[in-house]
């Protein structure tokens, strides 16, 4: 796996739904290091249960790679949740969740 790859969530486990994460759920690798003495990834999920944007750290053995970056890609890019009042986007590159 790398940074930018496109992934689904196999499994339902507690230490991702307390974020609203949940199996077949498809987010991105963020972060082309590993975490947690290189057992996790750090993986964005955009469209989570509780309507947030999650950034946490997910076995490797928990993870599909659904389409693999070809490193001719451009970064992948969330926009933050605005106000009504600002009606601007603030960009969240990946790699800095």
């Amino acid at each position: 796996m790398k940074l930018n790859d496109k992934i689904k969530l196999l499994t339902e486990k507690d230490r991702y739904s307390w974020y609203g994460v949940h199996a077949v759920m498809v987010g991105f690798i963020c972060d082309s290091r590993k975490v947690n003495d290189g057992k996790d990834w750090l993986v964005t999920f955009e469209k989570t249960t509780n309507g947030d944007i999650s950034c946490i750290s997910v076995n490797e053995y928990d993870l599909e790679i659904i389409e693999a970056n070809r490193g001719d890609e451009p970064m992948r890019m969330l926009y933050l949740k605005t106000t009504d009042s600002t009606k601007e986007k603030i960009p969240m590159l990946f790699g800095i969740c």
